[in-house]
């Protein structure tokens, strides 16, 4: 199927994939941007040697990316006990203090070598 796009069109879609892990816990958090804020999750549970398999997805309203990821792990990180590793996961995803252009660091640039 195809669609016909005339005019001034732009189309964007954004998905933003993080892997959490820490000793033997392994979690893929993916998020899709939809319109009007609202950031799509999907969290997995990674693994070597089988299918990851879902854990927990839902919705939720967001100005960006870092602001959306910061949310959904203080909800996920609801559902495990204080002191395990998984909740120390989502705990520091939850408080990653928010970078400004201050603070991002600098690329340094590229110089040829003959």
């Amino acid at each position: 199927m195809s669609t016909r796009l005339a005019g001034d069109v732009s189309i964007t879609y954004l998905e933003v994939k993080i892997q959490l892990a820490a000793e033997n816990a392994r979690f893929m958090l993916t998020l899709n941007a939809d319109p009007g804020n609202v950031w799509r999750y999907n969290l997995s549970v990674a693994s070597h040697n089988a299918r990851n398999s879902r854990v927990a997805f839902g919705r939720i309203i967001a100005p960006d990316h870092r602001a959306a990821q910061r949310q959904i792990a203080a909800v996920l990180g609801q559902g495990y006990q204080p002191g395990t590793v998984e909740r120390g996961l989502f705990d520091t995803m939850a408080t990653e203090p928010r970078r400004t252009a201050d603070q991002t660091p600098a690329i340094p640039p590229v110089r040829a070598v003959s």
